[in-house]
């Protein structure tokens, strides 16, 4: 890839994209998921097929959503959106539109207002710690 095409190396920019690109492909998913539900039911009127439809797709994600605390069905979507993010890449090069991060705001230290403010939190935190800690 070529990083002055692109505005920075390959591996960045997929950093930075692969958020976006996983919720789209995720989306793509959903609304898949929802025809299929949607079409799989004959002898119904159109909006009982599409919320019938619905109820399963947002079911289906609701389980497939609890289940990618574990990481494992969301491996298939990373290929798919390293080869979205592997197009948009190269459509950048090919068009001249570098990637650009927006520029982070600084962010100003709140002014310290007094040495003591910082007693009272300690105090709590190791009481709530003493409370823990006991086997009693």
């Amino acid at each position: 890839m070529d990083a002055n095409g692109l505005g920075m190396d390959f591996g960045g920019f997929f950093m930075e994209r692969l958020g976006a690109h996983l919720v789209a492909w995720l989306a793509l998913g959903f609304f898949g998921l929802w025809i299929a539900f949607c079409f799989g039911v004959d002898e119904t009127s159109l909006d009982v097929r599409l919320t019938i439809g619905f109820i399963g797709a947002v079911a289906t994600f609701l389980l497939y959503g609890l289940s990618c605390i574990v990481l494992i069905p969301l491996l298939p979507v990373l290929p798919l959106a390293w080869l979205s993010i592997r197009f948009e890449a190269r459509w950048r090069i090919r068009h001249r539109l570098p990637y650009a991060l927006f520029p982070a705001t600084p962010v100003a230290a709140p002014a310290a207002r007094g040495s003591r403010r910082w007693l009272l939190p300690l105090a709590i935190g190791l009481w709530i710690g003493g409370a823990w800690g006991g086997d009693g």
